[in-house]
């Protein structure tokens, strides 16, 4: 059965998208956390007052996992990204869902007993 893949687009030098790649889904659910960056003060007299700055919040990176995966294209991709810094769009298999940033790490680990591997890539998202 055919697994479900995501396009992967790099940056161009013009600042557009070229394609690069599929990649398939990753196994696991994902997980989108936003920090809110506001302040929270004390006044002079007592009361509390919140700031928010300009950045009024940040996206923490995606954890991205994969299973039982018996080719290694995948992670060689995933490396060769984290290591060079490779800005990168994805837009997954949903209307209107994409990220775009960075991969940061990239974890594998292989049970000796079988033949596949498990990958964990963290995938920093540039809000967009």
């Amino acid at each position: 059965m055919a697994r479900t893949t995501w396009q992967v687009y790099e940056e161009g030098s013009g600042g557009g998208w070229s394609a690069l790649t599929t990649i398939v889904v990753p196994n696991m659910d994902l997980q989108e956390d936003i920090v809110s960056t506001m302040n929270k003060l004390s006044l002079a007299d007592g009361t509390i007052a919140r700031l928010t700055p300009e950045q009024e919040y940040l996206s923490q990176p995606l954890s991205m996992n994969w299973v039982y995966l018996e080719d290694s294209t995948l992670y060689n991709n995933l490396k060769s990204w984290a290591t060079t810094g490779k800005y990168l769009k994805i837009s997954t298999h949903l209307s209107g869902i994409e990220f775009v940033g960075y991969f940061t790490s990239v974890r594998r680990v292989w049970s000796i007993a079988k033949t596949e591997w498990n990958v964990t890539a963290a995938f920093d998202v540039r809000d967009l």
